[in-house]
């Protein structure tokens, strides 16, 4: 079966939830598990708190991978979902990214050592972002990670993307985030690069590191896209176990956590939804 955009964030705009030590509530999980049984993803580990797909098992993957990791817990209480023109409408807080990687894995273009986590406890402690980095590096694996959010940033500058908690250390991942940055200046879409906070072990994306990694001479980015307003997402739990990488956002209408969290729901633009699947295909490919 072919699902458009709108088939399949209509699936997924339904409540999900946890009690931070495992699903309570399945029906958003049960509907992915229905969208890709017919795909060559297969659910590979079921975890407490995460659920994780990849082409090839555990055993057969590649020792340098790249985690998409899309968390599908949400505070609301009823599905909603609708559309006009030019947005779509629901509880989109994490329905709309959990969309976006699942469309792209329908295509069936991503390379073999792309793996999807969908996590649970995000809105608390992240505990399944933890349960998932623990899983993946007791099983040997080099993970770079891409968080997909939703984001309040951005909505009024019609933003396509922002590119917001930047874990990087120096070496691989700070080159693998360096054409990140090279491309995303090369896509003609709008976006914002927005540093995180330094982190107390220094591992953090550091002021004098962002600098030299905004370069203009390196990666020919301006300073209208340079901003400091990250907040909190599982890529802070990603970071504290040891892995490397950074979360691709996508700009809603919700001001405010009240807002983002409320059965009324949020918008998301749809050529931003379009473009936010273009760019992360293309990241997905370096």
């Amino acid at each position: 079966m072919k699902y458009s955009n709108s088939d399949i964030l209509e699936r997924l705009s339904v409540p999900s939830a946890d009690n931070g030590i495992e699903f309570t509530d399945k029906r958003r999980l049960r509907q992915i598990e229905k969208m890709l049984r017919r795909s060559s993803y297969k659910r590979i580990k079921k975890g407490n708190l995460y659920r994780l797909y990849a082409k090839k098992k555990i055993n057969k993957l590649s020792n340098d991978l790249i985690l998409v990791s899309t968390h599908v817990d949400s505070l609301q209480t009823k599905a909603l979902f609708g559309s006009n023109l030019k947005c779509y409408h629901g509880i989109l807080d994490n329905a709309a990214t959990n969309a976006a990687i699942i469309t792209l894995m329908l295509q069936e273009e991503l390379t073999d050592n792309v793996i999807i986590g969908f996590t649970g406890d995000e809105e608390r402690k992240a505990y399944g972002a933890r349960e998932l980095a623990q899983y993946l590096t007791d099983n040997g694996k080099m993970v770079r990670f891409v968080v997909l959010d939703v984001t309040s940033s951005g909505w009024k500058e019609r933003l396509d993307f922002t590119i917001e908690n930047n874990f990087l250390k120096r070496g691989i991942s700070h080159q693998w985030a360096r054409e990140i940055l090279k491309k995303a200046n090369k896509s003609g879409l709008k976006w914002k690069f927005i540093s995180s906070k330094v982190g107390e072990d220094g591992e953090y994306l550091d002021d004098s590191l962002t600098k030299e990694l905004l370069s203009t001479d390196r990666v020919g980015l301006g300073s209208p896209l340079y901003g400091y307003a990250s907040g909190p997402n599982e890529s802070w739990e990603y970071d504290r176990q040891g892995l490397s990488g950074l979360s691709l956002c996508l700009p809603c209408s919700a001001k405010t956590p009240e807002e983002m969290h409320s059965n009324r729901g949020f918008e998301i633009r749809k050529t931003s939804y379009i473009n936010y699947m273009i760019f992360l295909k293309t990241i997905l490919s370096l």
